[in-house]
């Protein structure tokens, strides 16, 4: 058998072929870590006092009864008094004796102190 060498030669390029379909999305992948936490803001600035408020009807509660005061120095004495009326003139004496009956036994009327 008789082998025969064929010397290849070199062609230019061939043209591209055409473009494929797309392909299809893939699944979504894993969330990713959360970032982080921001600066605190500045503080805001402070509002304006409110208006005051309308006066309370209702009255407050009794408060506590105070101290007994001292007992004040005695006034000056009043007045005498008018004389009063003549009693009733006492039983009559015997006259011999200057004794008295009351009922009970005589009573010398010359020996009391008055």
């Amino acid at each position: 058998m008789t082998t025969v060498t064929i010397d290849t030669i070199p062609q230019p390029a061939g043209t591209p072929g055409p473009a494929g379909p797309a392909g299809a999305t893939g699944p979504q992948g894993p969330p990713g870590a959360t970032g982080a936490q921001g600066a605190t803001g500045p503080q805001g600035v402070k509002g304006d006092t409110g208006a005051t408020g309308a006066a309370s009807t209702v009255p407050g509660p009794t408060g506590p009864a105070g101290a007994t005061g001292a007992t004040g120095p005695q006034g000056p004495a009043g007045p005498t008094g008018p004389t009063g009326a003549t009693g009733p003139q006492g039983p009559k004496g015997d006259a011999a004796t200057g004794q008295v009956n009351y009922g009970g036994g005589i009573v010398n009327t010359s020996e009391m102190e008055i």
